[in-house]
């Protein structure tokens, strides 16, 4: 069996202790409850559940997650086909189809550029997966109209962790609206939320747009396939490629948002407070190289052939309330010391490499003021985006909160812009963690019913559309999708 558990310590140390117990924690979940007392989620055996009292941490809010897996598997969408005159293209889209499966995502990018050949090009990815039971071709979608120049690109990933079904959904529904309201006249409502046709033209007019759907198509896969919950399927998060033999037994699967080239050097517990790990078995392994892995590899590959890519938002979903994450997630932010940064081993008497080991050391995180505010207005404009839908809140806030990470992907992209002569171009990053209203996922990592599942796709959706709004404007003041939209 698999439940969802909230794990209370009494100090920081005994939760980054976690990571060497190899306990599946939701790192954004940490939060201090009382004085000198820690609790974070986390998904676990019935074993591991007594390893946990053993080691003198208490566990509450035990939640079987098997019943929900069950019913998410009743959703998954029967649709076989898409063709060009789909029934798809209604006021109703894809958000009352149920889960999309990896056939059917690939199918949705290739259909949509045949149906807006002036608008979508398909783009096949350069590197094949390589899980155990299938080897996949990955396909984005880009949305441009016309030339490219001068136009800002934005950058949007999903199924990154393979059991949080949602993200994918919310990225091929993200596909549809772009594509649908190219041509339509009417505005775009999501539940209370309403994107004028005005704004959904500039989208589309002034913007590049790339929609990486499924990074992970065979963790998908195989999350969608029937078995034993506690060993995988329905709650498996990394790829499928096999990384060796421990202990006499087969292990597969890297953490694909623990291997960018960010910081990679870090081990987490014991030897560091990062949510990270070498441990080959751990639902956090970040790989043995930095961009080992084909699903990483991909996604770099669109960061190097669009350079215009001024945005990016990596697309998650968390059992709890949702979260807009922005830069950075090592460690606090500070816009004093310029020599404080991560590429800085020394400095003076300060070991920097050291110091970023362990929370409360002094180390921070230098992040330019004008950046820093400029990402917690969007994140700010995004959340207040997806309360107009049905008053669920997203709450904006920096990613590291108490406990750090390394080897993701919003950090490794904000960081590109230090990494060359000027070569890459500054990109503000983002991590969306979607997330259900008053527990509606019931600890789960996705919903279980077909209203939940439409009513998250549009929250998602709309925290994306909102921060286009921006980006049409973005050489010039912050703009909401409430204000008129600026002249080209």
């Amino acid at each position: 069996m698999r439940f969802a558990v909230e794990v209370e310590a009494d100090s920081l140390q005994k939760i980054y202790a976690l990571n060497a117990l190899m306990i599946d924690v939701t790192r954004t979940s940490l939060a201090e409850v009382g004085p000198g007392s820690f609790r974070i989620s986390a998904l676990v055996s019935g074993e591991q559940i007594n390893l946990l009292h053993q080691n003198g941490y208490l566990v509450n809010s035990v939640v079987d997650l098997e019943p929900l897996y069950r019913r998410q598997r009743e959703m998954l969408s029967s649709r076989t086909t898409f063709d060009d005159r789909d029934a798809l293209d209604r006021a109703n889209p894809v958000v009352d189809e149920g889960y999309f499966s990896v056939e059917q995502i690939d199918a949705y990018i290739q259909t949509k550029a045949r149906e807006y050949p002036e608008l979508v090009t398909a783009i096949e990815l350069p590197n094949w997966t390589e899980g155990k039971e299938k080897k996949r071709r990955c396909y984005a979608a880009r949305l441009c109209q016309g030339s490219s120049t001068n136009k800002a690109g934005l950058l949007f990933l999903g199924g990154v962790h393979a059991r949080e079904w949602l993200t994918a959904d919310v990225c091929v529904n993200l596909l549809f609206f772009l594509a649908t309201w190219s041509r339509r006249s009417d505005d775009l409502v999501l539940g209370g939320k309403r994107f004028t046709n005005a704004w959904m033209k500039a989208i589309v007019q002034r913007l590049d747009i790339v929609i990486f759907p499924l990074v992970n198509p065979d963790g998908r896969a195989y999350s969608f396939s029937v078995g034993d919950a506690d060993t995988g399927p329905a709650g498996w998060r990394k790829n499928r490629r096999y990384v060796g033999n421990v202990d006499n037994q087969e292990v597969y699967g890297v953490d694909i948002n623990r291997n960018y080239d960010f910081l990679f050097q870090y081990k987490g517990s014991p030897a560091d407070d990062f949510n990270i790990s070498e441990q080959r078995k751990a639902e956090n392994y970040k790989g043995p190289n930095p961009f080992s892995e084909s699903e990483t590899k991909n996604v770099k590959s669109l960061l190097d052939r669009f350079p215009n890519i001024r945005f990016f938002v990596d697309v998650h979903s968390k059992g709890g309330g949702g979260q807009i994450l922005y830069s950075w997630g090592d460690s606090a932010n500070q816009s004093t010391d310029k020599n404080m940064n991560f590429f800085t081993k020394t400095f003076g008497n300060k070991n920097y490499e050291e110091m970023r080991k362990h929370k409360n050391s002094g180390y921070a995180e230098y992040i330019a003021k004008p950046d820093e505010d400029f990402v917690k207005q969007l994140a700010g404009n995004m959340s207040a985006a997806v309360r107009q839908v049905r008053q669920n809140y997203f709450e904006p806030k920096q990613s590291v909160g108490l406990y750090a990470t390394a080897a993701a992907s919003d950090d490794y992209c904000y960081s590109r812009q230090f990494r060359t002569d000027g070569r890459y171009s500054k990109i503000f990053s983002f991590t969306l963690e979607t997330g259900g209203m008053n527990n509606s996922w019931g600890g789960n990592f996705a919903p279980h019913t077909r209203d939940e599942l439409a009513a998250s796709v549009r929250d998602g959706v709309a925290a994306l559309l909102e921060l286009c709004c921006a980006a049409v404007n973005n050489t010039g003041p912050v703009r909401s999708s409430e204000d008129v939209v600026p002249e080209s």
